[in-house]
């Protein structure tokens, strides 16, 4: 009975060791660094979701537009230079996805669906660079 019990305690406690372990392990680290975006490029990515996030609290359509065209001004001229032009696409499709957010009443049917639609967009697009966020 001791033995039984001493050796379940022993197995626990490895695979304890084994879950942390593998919890620390990069999710990707599997992919080809070849399909790595550029740092340069990852840290305009995150500019450019920040500043597209942060325009949408501002009232004014007017100055939520400038602020989206700002930013993605800013977003294609580093993508363009760094030849990942696949990449743009995507992000560009954005601030129309959080402008659909903001400018819906949340009380409106399909809203919930619409916000998910967004933190989606906003995690595919970050995900692109998550080898960059764990290694800064």
């Amino acid at each position: 009975m001791k033995r039984t019990t001493v050796c379940l305690i022993v197995g626990a406690i490895l695979l304890g060791m084994i879950s942390l372990v593998e919890a620390q392990q990069a999710p990707d680290r599997g992919k080809p660094l070849s399909k790595a975006l550029p740092a340069e490029v990852c840290a305009a990515l995150e500019q450019y979701v920040a500043k597209v996030d942060a325009a949408g609290s501002i009232k004014e359509p007017e100055r939520r537009a400038e602020k989206y065209a700002e930013a993605q001004k800013a977003l294609t001229q580093v993508v363009t230079r760094k030849e990942q032009a696949s990449l743009l696409e995507d992000a560009l499709a954005y601030p129309k996805l959080v402008e659909q957010v903001v400018a819906t009443d949340p009380t409106t049917k399909g809203f919930d669906e619409l916000l998910d639609k967004r933190i989606k967009m906003r995690g595919t697009l970050l995900e692109a660079c998550s080898n960059y966020t764990t290694t800064r």
